[in-house]
């Protein structure tokens, strides 16, 4: 029987006009693919803006610009073998039309969004098995003799190695997320590969060793690569994850993986039509064993990208940082394609050679030895890969977590809201923890003869747990609970996150920045001389740089007494740490020596951002330590000290979708702390300039105060969110008032100094200022009514530009409140005021 090889310069034709066609298409693929994704990417800083309708919208018009000119010449390109190529691509990015459902989806609701890929691709493996029967059919229907087979140990030791070798940097440098995630993950990708391995087999592989004669190894092996790899990169185009890195990483490995692939099914014995069987009125499929390997090789390069990152932590709001969980996303990625690439090469070199000595010989059943060999080889690559990810990686389940909020919340009625505050905050702390400790009591058992961990809440009479779409069903079947809403928490990264610094400590200003002058609190240290003794604040933010220059001599722990005065329910550090920087600015601008409106004021904090996202779960641990202090290590339900707690909480961040929170999650929260006679102070958000743009707690509540940004000039800085707030057919109008938030210089770790912009900036300007109010008039502490009265009496009217919103114009105005922070003629007031 004659030799059979699959490669051939096609009979006819231009084939410089078909190669140049086809890259052209190939490059507009590319090009319209990235362009969605990088859209995608690029709309993950403002998760709210990419609404189910816009990732709908942009998913429909990328499969219109790509499918159009494909099906054009998949029907009317003169060339056989190139319309094979045009048809396998456009039935590809036909079947991106199955995945667009995804889109209809919360883009924070992954978990979904994976579910809903399984039935795109189960009707796309269906249409590969019906264009499969047809394509048989006008085949020869009996099993043929097969052809030729070139070192199949040989190959298949070439693909163990491979999967060894790829498979190190995921393990080393991702981490599993909960076992659902991991589940579904899983599951997607060898469902991917599955479908993608069968589209090559049916649509490329077979159809295109028939129709090519017998000559150039090398024509073969570029049009089978270019054909392969952007099928492959086309079906990876389809996965849905709305924040742009994992598809764009996805992409980019399928790209380069299809060359492989297409070398390595070069090398296999090419059985060509004999692969058929027919079965009554239907075809069933057969791919030799050796197909079955490429399709292993393409479950474990599909596979761990998406088992090992999740796609919602991809997006840019971890990305700006050089420590987070991005940089090694793309070094794996960039380590796996420079293996892939390796891998095709040396292949390109075995069909090289084999290509030109290649002689029909017979087939017989491989050795024991041989067999003994491979199976050898794969567990050694086996072992050494689960070595290199319990040595050096993060082993364990991570990921999503469920907060339940019970339907029971403490009722404080009873307690005296005129009462001294010192009495109130204990009386308040004592009623919740006796609440919460009653109504969680079975729901706790429970959970304790399930054997699952958890966390339990009182400022929230609420729960965290492990996720487990069982245990969500369970959790809404008790009589007990509100509602279960998700609680994300970021899966660890393979090295400590370390605190940014300068290259060497900075001098301080010597003048108060112009921020400080600009709201007039260097007058009231200088004519009133208040300066915020004897106010505690507490900053619930990414960290601190205890030592820094600025901040030092303020911190309540000094001297090692880090008990309650620092909690890091991150990474349980003992001492304040700040490994990201925002912590340390926006305290500087509350109470820093050299940057601070209330310089003499003191500080303890919580880290509940040092990797710039959080979670329900995580805001209540630092607002319970600030309210009620407790040892480290200690039940915050027995242990907890509320007159050790702050008077003044600074909050410079709100917490979206993306991170769990619904509307009314912090609600009964600020209502706890308000009438214990804590002071909120929240920025406003970034989202501006849209109106209606105030739309993550605890900003949005009626019962903290909100503040918006403006520049030196009073201006509204763009960036800054308006109001009004709108939720359920109410509306109301925030922010309260608006502060220099537009490059406030103020610390940084390293010991040096910065300017940062941002309403995160503006709010501790608020803060500082309750500081000063209280420390000059002590009769208003706790007086939370009285203290926003003078605050909103004190603004300095706006004078700039106002935005088109509604309410923009009227005081208070929507876009910025009752006007910019005064804080000497608040203090003013209040050494008016008499109780």
């Amino acid at each position: 029987m004659p030799t059979r090889r699959i490669s051939n310069t096609p009979a006819g034709g231009d084939n410089c006009l078909n190669i140049i066609v086809v890259l052209l298409v190939q490059g507009w693929i590319v090009f319209v693919y990235y362009l969605h994704q990088w859209i995608m990417l690029l709309a993950s800083f403002e998760p709210e803006a990419l609404t189910p309708q816009v990732h709908l919208l942009a998913g429909g018009v990328k499969i219109l610009f790509v499918l159009v000119p494909l099906l054009l010449l998949a029907r009317f390109w003169p060339h056989p073998i190139f319309r094979i190529v045009f048809r396998t691509w456009a039935l590809v990015a036909c079947s991106l039309l199955f995945f667009l459902p995804a889109s209809l989806l919360n883009p924070t609701a992954h978990q979904a969004r994976t579910l809903l890929h399984f039935p795109g691709l189960a009707l796309l493996i269906i249409l590969i098995f019906l264009l499969d029967r047809k394509y048989r059919k006008s085949a020869a229907p009996e099993v043929g003799t097969p052809g030729i087979r070139r070192r199949p140990t040989s190959i298949r030791l070439l693909v163990f190695l491979f999967c060894g070798l790829y498979a190190l940097p995921w393990l080393a440098w991702g981490a599993l997320g909960s076992f659902f995630d991991s589940l579904l993950q899983l599951l997607l990708g060898f469902s991917f590969a599955i479908a993608g391995s069968l589209l090559l087999e049916t649509l490329l592989f077979r159809p295109l060793s028939e129709k090519m004669v017998a000559e150039s190894w090398g024509w073969s092996f570029l049009l089978l690569g270019f054909a392969s790899s952007t099928a492959l990169f086309l079906l990876t185009g389809a996965v849905g994850f709305p924040f742009g890195t994992l598809p764009i990483i996805l992409m980019v490995i399928a790209s380069i993986s299809g060359w492989l692939v297409a070398g390595l099914r070069m090398l296999i014995e090419h059985r060509g039509p004999v692969l058929r069987q027919q079965t009554g009125p239907w075809i069933k499929l057969e791919i030799d064993r050796f197909g079955w390997s490429l399709a292993a090789l393409c479950c474990i390069v599909l596979t761990l990208p998406l088992l090992m990152f999740d796609p919602d932590e991809l997006g840019l709001i971890l990305g700006l940082s050089s420590q987070e969980i991005l940089r090694y996303a793309l070094q794996s990625t960039a380590l796996a394609f420079l293996v892939i690439m390796l891998f095709a090469l040396l292949v390109l070199l075995l069909v090289a050679v084999t290509g030109k000595t290649a002689v029909e010989v017979e087939t017989k059943p491989e050795g024991a030895a041989k067999k003994f060999l491979a199976l050898t080889i794969l567990l050694l690559v086996t072992s050494l890969s689960l070595l290199g990810y319990f040595k050096f990686g993060q082993p364990g389940l991570h990921g999503e977590r469920l907060f339940i909020i019970l339907k029971s919340q403490a009722d404080l009625g009873s307690i005296d809201p005129h009462a001294a505050v010192g009495q109130r905050r204990q009386a308040v702390y004592d009623r919740l923890v006796e609440h919460s400790l009653a109504t969680q009591q079975q729901l706790r058992q429970r959970l304790d003869d399930f054997g699952v961990p958890y966390t339990s809440y009182y400022l929230v009479n609420a729960i965290e747990t492990t996720d487990s779409p069982l245990l969500r069903l369970w959790l809404l079947s008790r009589p007990e609970v509100d509602r279960v809403i998700p609680s994300p928490r970021l899966r660890p990264l393979p090295e400590p996150l370390l605190a940014p610094g300068a290259s060497a400590p900075q001098d301080p200003p010597q003048d108060p920045p112009v921020n400080i002058t600009q709201i007039h609190a260097d007058r009231v240290w200088r004519e009133l001389n208040v300066t915020g003794e004897g106010i505690l604040i507490g900053n619930a933010d990414s960290g601190v740089q205890a030592d820094h220059p600025n901040l030092a001599a303020n911190y309540r722990g000094n001297g090692g007494q880090n008990d309650y005065s620092w909690l890091d329910p991150w990474f349980g550090t003992v001492s304040p740490v700040d490994p990201n920087g925002h912590g340390t600015h926006t305290l500087g601008t509350i109470l820093g020596k050299y940057t601070g409106v209330a310089p003499g004021a003191q500080w303890i904090a919580c880290a509940n951002l040092p990797r710039n996202l959080g979670n329900p779960a995580l805001y209540l641990d630092c607002w319970q330590f600030l309210f009620a202090p407790y040892p480290q290590g200690a039940d915050p339900f027995t242990a907890g000290k509320p007159e050790l707690g702050a008077q003044v909480f600074n909050n410079s961040w709100g917490c979206p979708p993306l991170e769990g929170c619904d509307p009314d999650v912090f609600l009964s929260a600020v209502n706890s702390l308000r009438l214990a006679g804590i002071f909120l102070a929240v920025g406003a958000g970034n989202e501006g300039p849209a109106c209606s743009s105030i739309n993550d707690p605890p900003a949005t509540y009626r019962q903290v105060f909100s503040v918006g940004a403006v520049d030196e000039r009073g201006s509204l800085a763009d960036f800054s969110s308006r109001g009004p707030v709108i939720q359920e057919g109410s509306s109301w109008i925030k922010p309260d008032l608006v502060a220099p938030g537009v490059q406030i210089l103020s610390s940084v770790p390293g010991s040096a100094y910065k300017m940062n912009s941002g309403t995160s900036m503006a709010g501790p300007h608020l803060a500082g200022t309750v500081a000063l109010i209280w420390s000059a008039n002590p009769a208003l502490v706790g007086d939370i009514e009285q203290t926003e009265r003078i605050l909103r009496a004190s603004a300095h009217p706006y004078q700039g530009t106002l935005p088109d919103c509604p309410a923009a114009a009227d005081i208070p105005s929507s876009a910025t409140g009752y006007g910019i922070l005064d804080a000497y003629a608040a203090v003013l007031l209040a050494l008016d005021f008499e109780k």
